[in-house]
């Protein structure tokens, strides 16, 4: 399981559809820097943690039966969040260089095209 620091959880939320876009409208208009960890539980766990700086999506992970980085995780994370019985969680306060160090492979790269996602 790819975990992160902890950091401050600022907040929780349970999932559901447009939830995940609303916190991520609201953490780019604050230009906030931490991750959203998105958590659903079965018969496999599945979680998955979206990094943000300055409010921008820099980094995707997910992970249920095997580790995904990078925009192949994004679909996955995003599903999960639009489930009811998933929990969204947002960090703060995370050392993101320890973050970037972890998993460089997991980064976006979203300026590279102009893309979202």
């Amino acid at each position: 399981m790819a975990e992160f620091p902890a950091g401050r959880v600022r907040e929780v939320r349970r999932g559901g559809a447009g939830v995940l876009e609303l916190l991520l409208l609201d953490l780019s208009r604050e230009r906030a820097d931490g991750y959203i960890r998105v958590e659903r539980q079965g018969e496999v766990a599945r979680v998955g943690q979206l990094v943000f700086s300055a409010g921008r999506l820099v980094m995707c992970l997910h992970e249920e039966d095997e580790l995904i980085m990078g925009r192949n995780a994004l679909n996955a994370l995003r599903a999960d969040a639009e489930a009811d019985d998933s929990r969204l969680s947002i960090h703060d306060e995370v050392d993101l260089e320890v973050v970037f160090d972890l998993h460089p492979e997991a980064r976006l790269h979203l300026d590279d095209d102009g893309g979202t996602g």
